[in-house]
C-alpha cells in the first residue's frame, strides 16, 4: 500500500510540477502577451498598452503603405525619381511629427471615450481566429482574422510581428498594412479623388526641379559671370540623383538645360505622353511659360500658384 501511494505521489509531484513549468512558459509565449493587450485595452491603462504595443512603429509602417497607396491616386506609383524625392524630402521630415500626434491622439481616445461608447466599439470587432503562424527564439508572427462592421462584416486578416523582451513579448511591426488599405481602397480613392489633380501633382515636381535649377544658375552667374552648361556643377542638385551633362529623364518627363548667358539661360521640362507640353524657366527673370501645341494641358496648370 505504502509503494502504491508512493508512485502516487511521484505522479502527482510531476503532473504539478509539469502544470507549473506548462504555466511559467505560457505566460512568456506570445498568445500570453496578447491576452494582456486585450486587459489592457479593456482597462484603458495606457502604460501597459505601451508595454506590449509599440504604437509608434505600426502607424510608421501604416503611413508609409497609405503613403505609397495614396501616390497611386496621383498617377505617379512607379517613377521612382519622383518617389525618391517625395519621399526624402517633405514627406520624411514630416512622418515623426504626424506618428506622434496620431500615437497621442489614440491613447487620448482611448482614455476620454465613454465607458459604454468604448465598450460598444470593443464589442463590434469580432474575432474570427488568432494563432501564432510562426516563432523563433525572440520573434513571431502573429495571425488575427477579425470581421469588420464598417466594411460590411468582411475577414480582415491582421498578420503583426511581435519581439520578445525577457519575459513578454511586445507587437512592433504591422506587417500586411497594403492588404489592409486594400479593404478601404474605394474610400481612400474618394477622399482624393474629387479633389485631385494628378497632372498638378506631376507639373509641381516640374516647376519645383526647375526653380531649383534656376536658383543654383543665378548664383553661378554672380560667381562665374555665366551659366552652367553642366547639371553636375550646379550647388543644389535638382534630385537626389547625381545628374551629369546638361539633361535628364524621369518616367514621366525630362529636363534639360541650355546658354550660359542672360539673355539664353534657360532650363526646359517636357511632359512626357500622349498629351505632352513644356515648361520653361528663364534664369535671369524666373519667369515660368507653359506651352502645349494646342491640346490644352496648359489651362490645367495654373503657374501663378508658383510665383
Amino acid at each position: 500500500m505504502k509503494k502504491v501511494l508512493s508512485v502516487i505521489l511521484i505522479l502527482f509531484v510531476l503532473c504539478t510540477a509539469g502544470l507549473w513549468w506548462a504555466y511559467n512558459n505560457w505566460k512568456e509565449s506570445p498568445s500570453y502577451s496578447l491576452s494582456k493587450v486585450g486587459l489592457a485595452l479593456q482597462s484603458k491603462d495606457s502604460m501597459m498598452i505601451e508595454k506590449y504595443i509599440d504604437i509608434e512603429s505600426l502607424l510608421g509602417d501604416a503611413f508609409d503603405t497609405f503613403f505609397k497607396e495614396s501616390l497611386k491616386i496621383y498617377g505617379i506609383e512607379n517613377n521612382n525619381d519622383m518617389l525618391d524625392m517625395m519621399i526624402g524630402g517633405v514627406v520624411s521630415a514630416s512622418k515623426p511629427q504626424i506618428v506622434s500626434a496620431l500615437k497621442q491622439g489614440i491613447l487620448d481616445g482611448i482614455k476620454n471615450t465613454s465607458e459604454s461608447s468604448y465598450e460598444e466599439s470593443i464589442s463590434k470587432s469580432k474575432i474570427k481566429s488568432l494563432k501564432v503562424i510562426r516563432k523563433d527564439s525572440d520573434l513571431a508572427s502573429v495571425e488575427i482574422i477579425l470581421l469588420v462592421p464598417e466594411a460590411g462584416n468582411k475577414e480582415l486578416k491582421l498578420l503583426l510581428g511581435m519581439k520578445k523582451y525577457s519575459n513578454y513579448w511586445r507587437i512592433e511591426r504591422l506587417q500586411n498594412s497594403e492588404d489592409i488599405l486594400k479593404l478601404f481602397e474605394e474610400e481612400l480613392a474618394k477622399a482624393f479623388s474629387p479633389s485631385v489633380n494628378p497632372e498638378q501633382n506631376i507639373a509641381s515636381e516640374m516647376i519645383s526641379i526647375l526653380k531649383n535649377i534656376s536658383g543654383s544658375m543665378q548664383r553661378a552667374m554672380l560667381i562665374n559671370g555665366k551659366y552652367h552648361t553642366d547639371l553636375s556643377l550646379l550647388d543644389v542638385q535638382p534630385s537626389n540623383i547625381p545628374f551629369k551633362g546638361n539633361s535628364f529623364k524621369t518616367d514621366y518627363f525630362e529636363v534639360s538645360i541650355s546658354g550660359t548667358t542672360q539673355s539664353t539661360g534657360k532650363a526646359v521640362a517636357r511632359r512626357i505622353g500622349p498629351k505632352p507640353y513644356t515648361i520653361t524657366i528663364y534664369y535671369d527673370s524666373g519667369d515660368l511659360q507653359c506651352s502645349d501645341a494646342g491640346n490644352g494641358m496648359c489651362g490645367q496648370i495654373n503657374l501663378y500658384d508658383y510665383y
